[in-house]
């Protein structure tokens, strides 16, 4: 179900982890706690009998990038809430402005 910006939203995973990876970033001292994000993008699984198995496809090539498209344009209030309540746990400081954000934006 796509996000609306409601209360009911389900919890988005892909934005959690955004929202938290941008947080540690952020956070002060030394350059916050990450330096750099790097995300990994898989491609289809290739077919048993194909050359190029067991490995994935090329993400860019084989339409598996077709969904990038319609990622959530509407901030998830579920979502925030986990997001300040596992950052607020694991005491990472954090800028409530960066977890207004939707996953197209991250």
């Amino acid at each position: 179900a796509e996000l609306t910006g409601g209360a009911d939203d389900r919890e988005d995973n892909v934005l959690k982890e955004l929202l938290i990876m941008q947080s540690l970033m952020d956070c002060e001292g030394a350059g916050g706690r990450l330096r750099s994000i790097y995300p990994i993008l898989v491609g289809a699984p290739t077919a048993p009998n194909a050359a190029g198995y067991p490995f994935s496809g090329n993400f860019f090539a084989d339409g598996s990038s077709a969904p990038v498209r319609r990622l959530a344009n509407a901030v998830s209030p579920p979502t925030m809430n986990a997001v300040t309540a596992f950052l607020d746990k694991n005491e990472v400081e954090h800028v409530d402005a960066s977890l207004g954000r939707t996953v197209a934006q991250s």
